[in-house]
Parts: structure tokens; sequence; C-alpha cells
């Protein structure tokens, strides 16, 4: 049964990029998309999800980010090791790709420093 008792949600609710947009992640191949979106819409826990993804796309873990000002959910990402590094980022239940430091410049991302 795919229902998440605590949080209200399905995983066929979860949402991830295409796969060209995935491959727009450095070094990522259209079989290491596939496998991305085959993990997101999978695995229970999005925490084993992210790490699961981390190792197919090679970065240095998952980290927090803050909470997003307008979804009200937390933000993660896959350390890319720069801030401007097209990477996954993680948006409550959804998937997206980009970099972090643009969801900072945008103040979309309320972090610990600015409660």
């Amino acid at each position: 049964m795919n229902t998440m008792a605590t949080s209200g949600y399905t995983l066929a609710d979860r949402r991830s990029p295409s796969i060209s947009k995935l491959m727009e992640i450095k070094d990522v191949t259209f079989e290491d998309a596939q496998k991305i979106k085959k993990i997101w819409s999978t695995v229970h826990k999005r925490s084993e999800a992210m790490e699961q993804i981390d190792k197919i796309i090679n970065t240095c873990g998952r980290e927090y980010l803050g909470l997003h000002r307008r979804r009200h959910t937390s933000v993660y990402y896959l350390n890319a090791g720069d801030t401007y590094n097209t990477t996954i980022i993680q948006i409550g239940i959804q998937l997206t790709v980009g970099c972090w430091g643009d969801l900072v410049e945008r103040n979309l991302v309320k972090t610990e420093q600015s409660y």
C-alpha cells in the first residue's frame, strides 16, 4: 500500500523532474535519470530516496536548507560542492533541478538565521 499515513499523501503524489531536466546535472546519463525517477516514486522514506539518489549522482550528501516561504515545507538539496552547481533540490514531496543558491537569493527559503 502506498499511503503515507503521517504525511497525508501517497507515493503517486510525489513529483520529479523530466529525464531531460535531470540530465542537465553534470555527468547524469539517461539511465541515471531513469533510476532517479524510479527511486523517487518507489522508496517510501524521502530521506532514504535522497540517499540513494546521492549515490547515483555522486554528490556529498543531503543537506537541510530551510523552510520554503511559499509552500511552508522543508527544503533539502544534494550537496554538489558549490552554491551554484546544478543539483537536485527536494521541496516537500517534489524534486526539482537547480542550484540552491538561487532559492536563497530570491528569498524563497527561510533559513535558521532568518527565524
